[in-house]
């Protein structure tokens, strides 16, 4: 094993800073022995908590049983804000519009079949590559 020889001054450096490491070492483990304190404090919540997860059936997923799931509707935006509470926003918005009607869907209606001649009055363009017999 190598000796080091130091001077007085770099021995004394060398000894402030593992007594600052110790010191932070120190004062780490009391922290880790607090921590563990209030934990040992809490046993009961913890064990009820842990215990309620092993008793149910780990391989179970998916609704429960006896719960019947209620059919889901789309909701519009004004049903949404006056559940919301913002009923004077639907007034409002119900005023500046012309028509009490529903919103026009988007989109194309259900068996909507474009021409076969487009805006411009030409053919549409057909796809694919010509057959080489015809």
């Amino acid at each position: 094993m190598k000796q080091l020889n130091l001077s007085e001054t770099q021995l004394s450096e060398l000894r402030e800073i593992y007594r600052a490491k110790l010191s932070h070492a120190v004062a780490a483990v009391e922290e880790i022995r607090g921590v563990l304190r209030q934990l040992d404090g809490n046993t009961a919540g913890v064990s009820a908590s842990v215990s309620g997860v092993a008793t149910s059936a780990p391989g179970r997923r998916g609704r429960k049983p006896g719960k019947k799931a209620g059919k889901r509707t789309r909701r519009t935006k004004a049903e949404m804000l006056a559940a919301k509470g913002a009923s004077s926003a639907v007034s409002s918005s119900s005023e500046e519009g012309a028509t009490d009607a529903a919103p026009k869907k988007r989109g194309r209606k259900p068996g909507f079949k474009p021409s076969a001649i487009t805006k411009a009055g030409k053919p549409a363009k057909k796809r694919g590559r010509k057959p080489k017999n015809a």
